[in-house]
């Protein structure tokens, strides 16, 4: 599951090393989520991930704003099923340990989080 997908911009990479999984893509904002669904050919959920079942999740994918990270951590990490994988990007969940931290190839070496429910 990718909440907030802004333009998919992760889709290609996504389908590349899962092939044979749902990928299940949530983004709000108007513009973007056309875009990724017309450019990428996937639907794109146009609701807030908040009220999304995750009792089948396998592996969360966000790039979010502090705020909305302290809300994934409070209110949708304790829905998440044993085992799975919750990745993070720039922000981390400021209140969970996460089991690695990489630094992205890029110019500022971004933090890129993993996290595992236990």
């Amino acid at each position: 599951m990718e909440l907030g997908a802004g333009w998919g911009h992760l889709i290609p990479t996504l389908r590349e090393k899962y092939p044979d999984k749902k990928i299940e893509v949530w983004e709000r904002s108007p513009i973007p989520a056309i875009y990724t669904q017309f450019v990428y050919g996937i639907e794109v959920k146009r609701k807030d991930f908040f009220e999304a079942d995750f009792s089948n999740a396998k592996l969360i994918v966000c790039y979010l704003f502090p705020d909305a990270m302290k809300r994934i951590e409070t209110e949708i990490m304790p829905e998440l099923p044993k085992g799975c994988w919750v990745v993070t990007h720039t922000f981390s969940l400021s209140g969970s340990k996460p089991v690695q931290v990489i630094k992205a190839r890029d110019l500022y070496k971004t933090p890129v989080y993993l996290y595992q429910v236990h």
